[in-house]
């Protein structure tokens, strides 16, 4: 009776009908009070409500119902993330995989804090984890792309975003990963139009609105300009050990600061040079 309604609940969750996904879970509980499952998917149920109490007791619930189950903690993990609490969701995180090494979700969301924390090589790490277990799934793909876009190794990003978009052609989030992909390129006409497959294939997807934003502001000749100097510098920086990121962050705008004096300076020069000539140059003969 429990599986059965476990199994309705998690259609329901899966078709963002959480009232309904609870009330079926309710009903496994009421069966089982310790259904380490049921808790977990209910804290999820809570979570999408933003009702944030409720899910984290019963994300913890979960984990005190069995110890032993990696959706426990991955709904742990979950709860902690999206409140903002790295630390604690990095920590329950990695419970799901020590429990289970092969439980895919906790290499993914393992990936994700690893992405929110900047730490671009863990999130590589824990997403190949993931596809090795699964090599087409979608959201360790997106994790090891947006890693690996960061860090500007642009061979392997296009060989994971054409592998992802090849699997998953009606993924908003494929689409979303090769507008970043040619955005960092500089191929921004090519970047606006995958940005904007992705908003028709998903109008709410995120970071995509942001995408073809900055993809349709930057397309200028000094914002074009400008990108050809920090891409470099920055995505190396990006390779660096997280202390070290900063003061090379600090350097590159120094940097650019003062290229974009100079780039002004220069223009100032020539304007006085065109009007010291134009001003000596006789209009008739």
């Amino acid at each position: 009776m429990a599986g059965d309604s476990n199994e309705r609940a998690h259609v329901l969750y899966r078709l963002g009908r959480y009232p309904q996904a609870r009330e079926e879970l309710a009903r496994s509980l009421a069966a089982d009070p310790d259904d380490a499952y049921a808790h977990a998917l209910l804290a999820l149920c809570h979570g999408c409500e933003e009702q944030w109490a409720q899910a984290l007791s019963e994300a913890k619930a979960a984990v005190a119902s069995d110890a032993e189950v990696p959706f426990s903690y991955y709904a742990l993990a979950w709860v902690y993330k999206s409140r903002g609490f790295p630390v604690q969701a990095l920590a329950a995180a990695g419970e799901s995989v020590r429990v289970d090494p092969d439980y895919l979700h906790g290499w993914h969301i393992l990936g994700q804090i690893r992405l929110d924390q900047e730490e671009w090589r863990e999130a590589v790490r824990c997403a190949r984890q993931g596809l090795a277990i699964q090599p087409d799934d979608e959201g360790c793909s997106m994790v090891l792309a947006a890693a690996l876009v960061e860090t500007g190794y642009r061979a392997e990003v296009a060989e994971v975003s054409a592998r992802f978009l090849a699997a998953h052609p009606e993924s908003a989030t494929a689409h979303a990963i090769e507008g970043w992909r040619l955005y960092h390129l500089g191929r921004l006409e090519a970047s606006r139009a995958a940005f904007r497959e992705s908003l028709r294939l998903d109008p709410t997807h995120p970071n995509t609105h942001g995408g073809l934003r900055k993809a349709t502001e930057h397309d200028t000749f000094f914002m074009r300009l400008l990108r050809a100097v920090d891409e470099p510098l920055s995505r190396r920086a990006a390779r660096l050990p997280r202390p070290l990121r900063g003061a090379a962050r600090i350097l590159i705008v120094a940097a650019e600061v003062l290229f974009a004096w100079v780039l002004v300076a220069l223009v100032m020069i020539l304007i006085g040079v065109l009007i010291e000539w134009s001003a000596g140059t006789p209009i008739g003969p």
